[in-house]
Parts: structure tokens; sequence; C-alpha cells
């Protein structure tokens, strides 16, 4: 059972994420569901800075197959998902200013039951449920931005229990600055007296664009963009040690289209994390 090598927020561990809330488009299309089972991961050609703890593969690579439904369930089709990524990072070296520029492609083959709009009856077994991402990822300290883009292309029954296949699609948009050592590699082989040094502060932005149907109306999902989300947010991490953080968010949420119950809204969040 583990996370599927899809895009960059999905993969990316608790402690690490700068935001509060994961992205709007991975969480939607079942990005983050972990899955039974097998995956290959590896790299190819890497660069090696012995001096500042520096290593960078030239190509990443994983390919797997997967259930497809979930972790602790029995399988629900007789089919399976395909995913496949492959990333790309500039093979510069360590003093340049291109150091951990990546590049990601992602992609995922999958399959899902389509139950009719009453839920009772399944109208196909092996219904599409394709993922495709493309992500940029640049971390060169204090400066850190990245954009991932997915597209998600799943069958669902209309009102007249025909299958329809749905078009969904987001981008997001991360840009942080960070002013520590923490997150050095070179650092992390000093000498530490206590847990809590060294400390780092890390204020960030994010721009999160979420479409769940591009295409024409489907049961409980509206079309031609009429369910659009931007969710912004401003907020500040605070690293007590890199296991201890406090994270402060101002989030605004903007429905393209609202209703007596979906309205736009702006929210304070605040969370402490302790990991041991």
């Amino acid at each position: 059972q583990q996370l599927i090598p899809f895009g960059l927020e999905a993969q990316a561990p608790e402690d690490l994420r700068p935001t509060i809330d994961v992205a709007q488009t991975p969480a939607q299309l079942g990005l983050f569901n972990r899955q039974v089972g097998a995956i290959v991961r590896g790299d190819i050609k890497p660069f090696v800075d012995y001096s500042a703890n520096y290593r960078a593969p030239l190509l990443e690579y994983a390919v797997g197959v997967v259930n497809g439904n979930g972790s602790n369930k029995v399988d629900d089709n007789g089919s399976k998902d395909y995913l496949a990524r492959a990333a790309f990072t500039l093979p510069v070296e360590y003093a340049s200013w291109l150091r951990e520029l990546k590049f990601g492609v992602s992609y995922l083959k999958g399959t899902k039951n389509v139950t009719d709009k009453a839920g009772t009856k399944v109208l196909d077994g092996d219904g599409r449920k394709d993922r495709l991402g493309f992500d940029i990822y640049y971390n060169h300290a204090p400066y850190g931005a990245t954009y991932e883009y997915i597209q998600g292309r799943t069958d669902f029954a209309d009102a007249n229990d025909k299958i329809q296949e749905v078009k969904a699609e987001g981008h997001t948009l991360t840009l942080f600055y960070t002013v520590g050592d923490q997150f050095f590699n070179s650092i992390k082989s000093a000498a530490k007296f206590d847990d809590f040094w060294p400390k780092s502060i890390q204020p960030y932005y994010r721009y999160d664009l979420y479409k769940p149907n591009t295409g024409v109306d489907v049961v409980g999902i509206a079309g031609k963009d009429a369910g659009e989300i931007i969710k912004q947010s401003l907020g500040f991490n605070f690293f007590f040690a890199q296991t201890t953080k406090l994270q402060v968010a101002v989030n605004s949420v903007d429905y393209k289209t609202e209703t007596a119950t979906i309205k736009d809204y702006n929210e304070v969040q605040a969370q402490l994390q302790y990991t041991f």
C-alpha cells in the first residue's frame, strides 16, 4: 500500500508541503489515495557533489500497476490501473542558479465502475479513469516555485443513464521564500546540540484553480466550467525544527457560479505539526 508516483503534490510528505490544505485537483481526482500494487522506481545518471552533500539524477522514473480502488478494499472490478512517471533534472553544478530545476510528466491509465444515476446498478465495469499531469519544480534556496497541471478524463452517467466522458483539469502554482539553513543538505551533517536548531522561516503564496467539468452536464457535475473554483492562499511557515512547524494561512475561495448554498468565502487557518 503506497501513494502513487503522480506529480508533485500527491507525493510531497506532510513535513515538506508548504500549505495546510492540499491542492484541489489531485484531491478531487483521487490521486492522494493509497493503492495496493507494485511500483518500480529508479534513476539514471546522477550528478553528485560530495562537498555539498548534493545528489541530482538526470532522469527519475517510476512504473507500476495497482488495483485502483484504494487500500484495504476488495477489488471491485477485474481491471488494473497502470501508471508511469518520468522527471528530468537539468544537469548543472551545485553552484548554478539552475540547480534543482526539474520537469516531470505523469500518466495513469485507469478504469472504474460506472453506476446509473440512482447508484443501484453498474452500467459499465470498465469505465475510463485516466489522469495526465505535467509539473515544474524549482527549489534553489532561498527561492522556490512549483507548478502543476493535471487533466482527468472520467466516465460518468448522465441524467438519461448514458455514459459520458467528463474532462476535469486544474492548475496549481506555489511560490515560496525560505530563510534559514534547515533544508540545506550540507547542514544536516553538522553537529546539533538540540532538536531546535537550525530554524527556518517560509512565507508562501499559492494559486489553485480547479475545473471539475469542461464539457456537458452529468449527474451532480455542472458542465462548461460552471463548477470552477479558484483558491488563493497567502501563508507563513515557521520551522522550529525539521520535525516541528507552525503554519498560518489566509485563504480566499471564489466560485465561478454561486448558489444559495455555495458562496465565496475567506478563512484563516493555523496548524501546529509535531513529528516524532
